[in-house]
């Protein structure tokens, strides 16, 4: 009791800290854009700035939370990896289109039973219609898989994972669901979660995750 307690607690702690990130980073950014980069600026389209803005604070957060606050024989443990990193991803990636496809399908339903989970998809949509590819790209499909997998499957999943696989994997992806309920539904997010995790603890490593993880948010730039 006294144990669960004490992880329960130490997760509060990264996800008090992830926010005190996102605030200082953000104060930041927004004073040196207002100092140095704002005549440069004005003249560009709004919603690509916030959106370069919001990935970049997004990054500082969790890279400051896992390498600043998570302790380190977690982050050790999380960065193992195995001897053919490349294939791992690969084979993600690849895996990540028939995860997708099938996901897309549960979407659909959902968005007859839970209509905020269409709203919520069609908010995304509008917020990112006017940003490019190529602005997108790297936060995106890169940035954002190699990190959230790291923490949500790597620290979080690995954290609970004495206390029961089936109570790991939903922990993480509740977390994981409601650290995406702004950008596109805490509902899609937590079933994408669920199967990331499962994907971990098959695979034992967080690089097949990251490869599934990269093409899901590669398919979702694509066709928006």
């Amino acid at each position: 009791m006294i144990e669960r307690r004490r992880l329960y607690l130490k997760t509060l702690k990264e996800i008090v800290w992830f926010f005190v990130f996102a605030v200082i980073a953000t104060i930041l950014i927004d004073t040196l854009i207002g100092l140095f980069l704002a005549k440069y600026l004005q003249h560009l389209p709004k919603q690509p700035i916030d959106f370069t803005i919001n990935a970049v604070v997004t990054a500082i957060s969790l890279v400051g939370t896992i390498f600043w606050i998570v302790p380190k024989e977690e982050r050790l443990a999380a960065l193992q990896s195995p001897k053919k990193i490349g294939w791992e991803v690969l084979w993600g990636f690849l895996f990540g289109f028939v995860f997708v496809s099938a996901l897309a399908f549960i979407a659909l339903a959902l968005e007859q039973v839970l209509p905020s989970t269409s709203e919520s998809l069609a908010t995304q949509q509008k917020y990112y219609e006017n940003v490019s590819d190529l602005i997108q790209f790297i936060p995106v499909v890169i940035a954002a898989p190699i990190f959230e997998e790291l923490y949500f499957r790597g620290i979080l999943l690995n954290r609970f994972l004495p206390h029961g696989k089936f109570k790991a994997v939903v922990i993480s992806s509740i977390l994981f669901g409601v650290a995406h309920m702004i950008n596109a539904g805490t509902v899609y997010f937590f079933i994408f979660g669920f199967f990331l995790a499962l994907l971990a603890l098959w695979r034992k490593n967080t690089w097949y995750s990251t490869g599934t993880h990269a093409f899901n948010n590669l398919f979702v730039m694509l066709i928006r």
